[in-house]
C-alpha cells in the first residue's frame, strides 16, 4: 500500500473509532443520566437546605449558598463530561496526523530537529 492510501485508511479508522466513542459517551454521560442529580432538586441539596436554621436572612443565605455550590459542581461535572467526550478523539486525530504526515526525503525521522549550524544569519536585527 502506498503512503497516501495508508494515510487515508488511518484517517478513516480514526474517524470511525471517534464516532463510536462519541456515541457511547453521549449515551452514557448525557442521555442515561438523571437530570435532577445536577440541579438544586437533588437529594443532597434538599437535605442541606432542610438543615439550614436561624433567622430568615441566615436561612436564605444558607439555601442560596447550597444552590450556588451545586451549580458550580454541576458546571464542573458537565465540563468533565464534554472533555471525556471530545478529548480522546482529538488526541487520536493529533496522533494520526503526526504519524501520517508526509515527510520530505531530507527530513529526519526524529521529532526534534536541531537548529541550523549558521544560526547567526537567522537572527532578527
Amino acid at each position: 500500500m502506498d503512503r497516501s492510501g495508508y494515510r487515508k485508511v488511518l484517517k478513516w479508522a480514526a474517524t470511525a473509532v471517534s464516532a463510536v466513542w462519541i456515541g457511547i459517551t453521549v449515551y452514557s454521560e448525557f442521555l442515561n443520566v438523571d437530570p435532577d442529580q445536577y440541579s438544586f432538586k437533588s437529594p443532597d441539596v434538599e437535605q442541606r437546605m432542610r438543615a439550614c436554621g436561624g433567622t430568615f436572612q441566615e436561612r436564605y443565605r444558607c439555601k442560596e449558598d447550597a444552590m450556588i455550590d451545586k451549580g458550580q459542581e454541576g458546571f464542573i461535572a458537565w465540563l468533565e463530561k464534554i472533555g471525556l467526550m471530545f478529548g480522546p478523539p482529538f488526541a487520536l486525530f493529533a496522533l494520526v496526523r503526526t504519524v501520517s504526515r508526509p515527510r520530505t526525503s531530507d527530513e529526519p525521522e526524529a521529532f526534534m530537529v536541531p537548529p541550523p549550524s549558521n544560526i547567526a544569519r537567522y537572527r532578527v536585527r
